[in-house]
């Protein structure tokens, strides 16, 4: 039996609406603080989209938009990946950089990651790797996915926050689902200028 129209959007958003429903991530206030925030652990690495190992501890110096996702999702990631896009633009290039790491590694080889990430912006970095891999990256963020049956296909639910990680690699925020580009630039403005200001006092 084939799954009703628009199951694929439902599931996909339910990821979203799951935020606030236990045993899952909550989805915190933009200006939560720390202690609200999930502990991003150890550095990881990953298999990059251009087929290269990729390693955590070279985002160092730079702040982070980090995404989980899969590029078969119908609505939500990309409505989260062109906000990512659109604030990478803004930016300057030397401060920000675009992560985007899928739950679906099955399907989400190096060559689909390729064409996917880089059509919402030319340096946005898509991540895969072993299912194994990918889900020990995801328990660093408390991020809670799951496949969902469809016939002789499937989706996944998942969370939809934007991280934004500090140049050392903390967690200073989670934008919620719908946040805008404009919000994720003030976010990252705001983090440059206070590891700006801490620089300074050292």
């Amino acid at each position: 039996m084939n799954a009703r129209p628009g199951s694929r959007l439902i599931h996909c958003l339910v990821g979203a609406l799951l935020l606030t429903s236990p045993g899952l991530l909550l989805s915190a206030p933009v200006n939560a603080k720390a202690e609200s925030l999930p502990s991003a652990g150890d550095s990881f690495t990953l298999t990059a989209h251009d087929g290269s190992r990729f390693e955590s501890d070279r985002l160092k110096g730079k702040i982070v938009l980090l995404y989980f996702g899969f590029t078969s999702c119908p609505d939500v990631c990309p409505l989260e990946l062109s906000n990512i896009g659109r604030a990478l633009h803004a930016l300057p290039d030397d401060q920000v950089t675009g992560l985007f790491v899928t739950i679906d590694p099955s399907r989400d080889t190096v060559e689909r990651l390729a064409s996917y990430v880089t059509f919402f912006h030319p340096d946005l970095i898509g991540l895969t790797g072993t299912e194994e891999e990918i889900r020990e990256v995801a328990n660093q963020y408390n991020i809670s996915y799951r496949r969902i049956e469809q016939g002789t296909s499937y989706t996944m639910e998942h969370p939809a926050n934007v991280y934004v990680l500090d140049p050392e690699g903390t967690i200073r925020a989670m934008a919620p689902f719908g946040s805008t580009s404009e919000h994720l630039v003030r976010l990252v403005r705001g983090i440059a200028a206070d590891s700006a200001a801490m620089s300074g006092q050292d």
